[in-house]
């Protein structure tokens, strides 16, 4: 049922619906996301935050707040939750709170998943120079 929603979805982005190309997009990953190839959710992450940065102009990827981009960025960089903490100035359970929030809203399982999703979406420093 997830293939069929993202072919459907490719489809309305031809047909220039962006908004229903996007939630197809969207509901075809959660789809994937219960029993899908990890290629084909990946596939389904790069069409929907592609159709995510055309459709909603100005929103981060996957509404991840600036401080959370932050986290993910040290995350990436290697550094445990006490280093995060010092570093940017706030309580160990703070970071602990937005670690899950974004392995939520990104759809990953853990740190290492979450940096390969920041690197795919260009979130590091060194990819948001270029």
């Amino acid at each position: 049922a997830g293939r069929c929603e993202l072919q459907l979805a490719e489809m309305a982005g031809l047909r220039g619906d962006g908004d229903e190309a996007l939630r197809l997009t969207d509901s075809g990953l959660s789809r994937l996301r219960q029993g899908g190839g990890v290629l084909e959710i990946e596939r389904a992450e790069q069409a929907l935050a592609k159709l995510r940065g055309v459709s909603v102009m100005g929103t981060r990827p996957d509404d991840l707040s600036e401080r959370e981009i932050e986290v993910l960025q040290h995350m990436a960089a290697g550094e445990s939750n006490p280093q995060i903490s010092e570093a940017l100035f706030i309580a160990p359970a703070t970071v602990a709170s937005h670690v899950r929030s974004i392995l939520a809203k990104t759809g990953t399982s853990n740190r290492v998943q979450a940096s390969s999703w920041a690197l795919r979406h260009r979130l590091l420093a060194e990819d948001a120079e270029n």
